[in-house]
């Protein structure tokens, strides 16, 4: 723990964070526990980092969020060890801006039922995705537009309602 300066726990409402600057300049270690999400968070500071503890950090989004939980609007971002609860509910569970590079997302879980999508980028080089799972979802679990040397390895993937992965003009590293 002594990487993360700020070690978080759920009565840290995580909507609120997007609004302490200092927050998204270091490593953010995330407690256990649900952490209930009840508008999209904007992840907008370069290098930040959500490091969960795995399947015992859930970001559930609450009956009224329906544009998704967490939006990435900058690069060099890694979100790692988070069980994402998006059921019931439309919208993009994340959703990567255009022109970010380099975002990380690994070892993490995904329940869409209702998610439009569990990954949607557009121009987003150097995306990696490693080491998650995936299940439900409404249209392609991940989907990828004009992206360059992007990497997905080592996912599950269960059933979603259109591809599993779409990458639409996208050259890939690995997949």
């Amino acid at each position: 723990a002594r990487d993360y300066p700020f070690h978080l726990t759920p009565i840290y409402q995580p909507d609120k964070w997007q609004h302490k600057a200092h927050y998204g300049n270091a490593p953010m270690l995330l407690s256990s526990g649900q952490w209930t999400v009840h508008g999209r968070m904007t992840i907008s500071a370069s290098t930040a980092k959500l490091v969960g503890e795995g399947f015992y950090t859930v970001f559930k989004a609450s009956p009224v969020n329906t544009s998704g939980i967490i939006h990435v609007t900058e690069s060099n971002v890694l979100i790692k060890g988070i069980r994402f609860n998006m059921i019931g509910n439309a919208g993009k569970i994340i959703e990567i801006a255009s022109s970010c590079s380099n975002v990380t997302i690994r070892d993490c879980s995904f329940v869409g039922r209702q998610a439009a999508n569990a990954i949607y980028a557009t121009e987003a080089d150097g995306l990696t995705i490693e080491n998650c799972y995936f299940t439900g979802g409404t249209n392609d679990v991940i989907y990828v537009l004009d992206s360059d040397n992007v990497i997905i390895r080592n996912n599950r993937i269960a059933a979603g309602g259109g591809n599993e992965i779409n990458l639409d003009s996208t050259t890939a590293g690995t997949v």
